[in-house]
């Protein structure tokens, strides 16, 4: 299934506090949404994004997607630390890792 703009108005907007993403492009959260399984697009329809159970099946694909066995391994990161601490966000490299391009 793939969101269009219109679904995502209706279910979204997302965003994801503790992932080091720039949740102000609602483009970019969009394009993660299409590339998420099917059964947390499930999710989305049936909750909305704003849902707890929702936000935390999206980061916790998120991290294994970038390379993390689990969510504690991702907040003991690098990356976590510079998100938190600096405010940076992800490389366009784990972004296009994220979206397979």
């Amino acid at each position: 299934m793939i969101f269009t703009n219109k679904m995502y108005k209706e279910y979204g907007p997302l965003y994801l506090d503790d992932f080091p993403t720039d949740d102000s492009n609602q483009e970019l959260m969009l394009q993660i949404i299409n590339i998420l399984p099917d059964y947390i697009k499930g999710l989305i329809i049936q909750w909305d994004c704003s849902d707890t159970e929702v936000r935390e099946s999206i980061f916790k694909f998120l991290c294994m997607k970038i390379g993390f066995e689990n969510c504690e391994q991702y907040y003991k990161s690098d990356i976590a630390k510079n998100y938190f601490e600096k405010h940076i966000f992800l490389s366009e490299e784990l972004i296009n890792k994220i979206l397979d391009k």
